[in-house]
């Protein structure tokens, strides 16, 4: 059937629907040569993404991000190629603008005037960006706990926020009611089947990046779930339509504080329980994640694990990210490098191997940990013995 903006679950079973193409079209009318030339956007894989009206698409300059040879790292970490997908440069700093920027093109079609969602933060921060640039209203849902950086974000773009109290699972079933009851556009993970078409597009730059190749693992951080079984979807789209060979193992990270997709993985269920999430990582503090099921589907289907590491080294990966590659990611953007660490050590990698890690969103947007971090810089007159003397015992001159 043709795309259709307001249908969220399977109207037989019930189920969550996926967005699928007539692939063997696309492969007969788009060469991947086609790509070449277009602007540096999700929009570049416009065939692939499921907007029917051109003119209702939004943006703001979406995806398109570097993917960063990750020297200093692979010296640390004894790989010859780890690269690190840099999504901090998304317009609202995360990559949730890629797939905000299809959900809110779907509203727009569907002739909707308010967009909704639940969120942690970031997802909220940029359906309320998209929705300011598109003229539709925002109303957001967020946890008490929402980082400042991103309620100030959220508030400036024009949203009504409100925080709820309970489960994700929880604060989902109260905004779906408000949208049946308003006829809002529900935006929600584990609800809208447009959410991972957006995200997908990073798999699709990976193999363009890489010289047409898969990669030989990916490692992302899992919140709600959506990005793992995103990734997925993108990397075996690709390889159907034969722009790329082979596709990459999928290593999802958690905290160990919010492991609910972990936990269900390794007792070997698709079916998520609910935990007490109590991570710094914001972005991954998810109770219930709404798109577990699917990141679970995305793991075995790729061959990839679940791993759990402690906030503490997920401090110490975004410590690692910003010194040795120049990259401030929020401490959700860099579990996945905390992932890879752990992995190498407990499961081993070969030297040759093909990694990406995806760095989801900006250590502007998160600093609350740091904030309360005692920062040593020395202060001085304009005076250069006192400069000397601050100098004694750096690395330069």
């Amino acid at each position: 059937m043709p795309p259709q903006p307001d249908l969220y679950r399977c109207e037989e079973c019930g189920g969550p629907l996926e967005v699928e193409y007539d692939y063997e079209r696309v492969r007969e009318d788009l060469p991947k040569t086609a790509f070449t030339g277009r602007s540096r956007s999700i929009w570049k894989y416009r065939e692939l993404l499921p907007i029917v009206k051109e003119d209702k698409i939004v943006t703001l300059g979406e995806g398109g991000t570097e993917l960063l040879r990750a020297t200093g790292l692979s010296m640390d970490l004894g790989l010859k190629n780890l690269y690190l997908k840099d999504e901090t440069r998304n317009p609202t700093g995360a990559f949730k603008d890629r797939e905000t920027a299809v959900m809110a093109s779907r509203a727009l079609e569907a002739g909707y005037d308010v967009i909704s969602i639940v969120s942690t933060g970031n997802a909220a921060c940029s359906v309320s960006a998209y929705a300011a640039k598109s003229g539709l209203k925002s109303f957001v849902v967020v946890p008490p706990s929402a980082p400042i950086a991103k309620l100030i974000q959220i508030a400036m773009y024009g949203a009504v926020v409100v925080k709820v109290r309970g489960t994700m699972s929880e604060q989902a079933e109260l905004l779906a009611e408000a949208c049946r009851r308003y006829n809002w556009y529900n935006a929600n993970p584990g609800v809208n089947p447009y959410k991972i078409e957006g995200s997908k597009t990073i798999a699709y730059e990976i193999c363009e990046q890489l010289g047409w190749k898969s990669p030989d693992y990916v490692f992302a951080p899992v919140g709600t779930g959506g990005l793992a079984a995103a990734i997925w979807k993108g990397f075996r789209e690709f390889q159907r339509l034969g722009f790329c060979k082979g596709s990459p193992r999928i290593i999802g990270v958690e905290s160990e504080n919010a492991s609910a997709v972990a936990d269900s993985f390794r007792a070997g269920r698709e079916n998520i329980l609910p935990v007490d999430a109590r991570s710094i990582a914001s972005g991954i503090n998810v109770s219930f994640p709404l798109d577990g099921k699917k990141a679970i589907r995305a793991l075995v289907g790729s061959k990839g694990k679940m791993v759990v590491v402690s906030d503490e080294d997920i401090l110490e990966a975004q410590s690692l990210m910003a010194r040795r590659e120049g990259v401030f990611a929020e401490p959700a953007g860099a579990a996945s490098l905390a992932g890879l660490r752990k992995y190498s050590e407990e499961e081993g990698l070969r030297r040759d191997d093909i990694i990406v890690c995806l760095a989801t969103g900006s250590g502007l947007k998160d600093m609350g940990v740091l904030s309360k971090k005692e920062l040593s810089i020395p202060e001085i007159g304009s005076n250069f013995d006192e400069l000397s003397a601050v100098l004694q015992g750096q690395r330069f001159p």
